[in-house]
């Protein structure tokens, strides 16, 4: 039976490991062509999805960068004749270091705007014109619950989140003349390596105490609900943020 992205071409930044790898694998799964987009090595995670008799192409992607993205684009299209999907996935997590507000430092803030917001601005002025050609497209961009629940001492993170549901919806009025819906994610805290290695058992208990479902939440939880943003079931959907973290935000 075909999936329901069936010959839909899906880009997914950062999908060389952790979430965005398991994202790309299951848009994969429902039929898509994939673009690993990273400026680390997916040629694995191509491997991966190869085997399993899926189209996949790794596009060594720095986000922030203009030209980067265009290449991304570029490639993409070549390989499999255009482009349908954008999972703005690519972010700054494991590598910024929880401290106090006011010991950020003005470069660190720059780093984490630039790839956690620019990165899906810029990927998007890439993609959309791919899109266009198409008739349509969806872009899916990553934010995240910290919004809403603020942990401590990860401002820098929370604020460019913050930005990325805010960038979804203004994209989302800017592109829908073309027929391409922009939709925001945000996962709840996850079980991923970048994850684990920041927080301390107790915290995660004390995380998992607030979760309605109350288990852990793993990469495989969010990635139906990115292929249905994807798919044409959720055509009429555009501007808007989904929460998914087990039952901890309302909103």
């Amino acid at each position: 039976m075909p999936g329901q992205l069936e010959g839909k071409v899906a880009i997914v930044t950062g999908a060389a490991q952790g979430s965005g790898r398991a994202i790309a694998r299951h848009l994969g799964r429902e039929g898509a062509n994939v673009v690993i987009a990273d400026i680390l090595d997916g040629g694995e995670a191509v491997a991966e999805l190869r085997a399993a008799g899926i189209g996949a192409l790794y596009v060594r992607t720095d986000v922030t960068s203009e030209d980067g993205t265009a290449q991304m684009a570029r490639e993409a299209a070549a390989a499999f004749g255009g482009i349908d999907c954008l999972i703005n996935n690519a972010a700054l997590y494991g590598a910024l270091e929880r401290k106090p507000w006011d010991e950020v430092t003005p470069d660190e803030w720059q780093r984490a705007l630039a790839v956690n917001v620019m990165g899906c601005a810029i990927a998007a002025k890439a993609a959309v014109p791919f899109m266009r050609r198409r008739g349509g497209g969806r872009i899916v961009n990553i934010a995240s619950s910290v919004v809403f629940t603020a942990p401590p001492h990860l401002i820098h993170y929370t604020a460019t989140k913050a930005a990325v549901i805010g960038l979804t919806r203004s994209l989302a009025r800017e592109v829908g003349p073309h027929k391409i819906t922009v939709n925001a994610v945000s996962p709840g805290l996850m079980h991923t390596p970048a994850t684990m290695d920041k927080i301390s058992d107790e915290y995660l208990k004390h995380a998992l105490s607030r979760r309605i479902l109350g288990r852990e939440m793993f990469p495989a939880d969010i990635v139906g609900a990115i292929a249905f943003l994807c798919s044409p079931a959720a055509e009429f959907i555009t501007g808007q943020n989904l929460v998914i973290d087990g039952g901890v935000v309302f909103n």
